[in-house]
């Protein structure tokens, strides 16, 4: 077999990757993900209760895992009832408005339909304020929140 020089780094480049072995540290790692954990409302937010006397405390928190530039929401509500049981409710997020956070008055936005979005590009979770919609005892019901620098993701085990 009689390659030139080109010929011969392309072959060699060949059964390298054909061999899973890297001849670059350039190539990106997969993307970690980070999950974030809010609280947004605790005690007594009873704006949404249908029966008074069943809900009679509540804590709202929203989670937030980004992979990479994807950022998926969950909304999460924890509801004590009157004999002391404490019970979780999940309500996916049907839409998310996604703004550089320098914006106060909401300008360079994004909405996307659906629980995940995209970041900006160059931006991090940290650089973008959210606004979300879920639906909740037949109300769709917006939140909104920040992520400050000072957050750390929580652990997964």
């Amino acid at each position: 077999m009689n390659l030139d020089r080109f010929g011969s780094i392309a072959l060699l480049t060949a059964v390298l990757s054909y061999q899973g072995i890297e001849l670059s540290e350039s190539k990106a790692e997969p993307a970690k993900t980070e999950t974030y954990k809010i609280q947004l409302i605790t005690n007594g937010g009873r704006e949404f209760t249908i029966v008074p006397f069943i809900d009679t405390n509540r804590a709202e928190w929203v989670v937030v895992t980004v992979n990479g530039k994807k950022v998926k929401l969950l909304h999460s509500t924890n509801i004590a009832t009157t004999v002391g049981l404490r019970n979780w409710y999940d309500h996916p997020v049907t839409l998310i408005r996604m703004c550089l956070a320098e914006d106060f008055d909401a300008k360079n936005c994004k909405v996307t339909q659906g629980d995940e979005a995209e970041l900006p590009k160059g931006k991090s979770i940290y650089d973008v304020s959210i606004d979300f919609k879920f639906i909740e005892s037949d109300l769709v019901v917006t939140r909104s929140f920040q992520i400050s620098k000072d957050t750390k993701p929580i652990e997964i085990k």
